[in-house]
């Protein structure tokens, strides 16, 4: 889903979203990283990574 809003947002526009984790919201606001964020659903429900590197 988040692809689709990034593709659909175009070259030179913007996403926002909510973050309700805390410590994804500090990743995230760190300008030392780069991150990605995978998130499946599954029997489970939902699971998700955050792969990140410093820059």
């Amino acid at each position: 889903m988040a692809i689709w809003l990034a593709q659909a947002a175009g070259e030179g526009g913007h996403v926002v979203t909510l973050e309700l984790e805390s410590q994804n919201a500090a990743i995230a606001r760190n300008p030392d990283l780069e991150a990605t964020a995978l998130q499946t659903v599954g029997e489970k429900g939902w699971d998700g990574l955050i792969i990140a590197r410093r820059r």
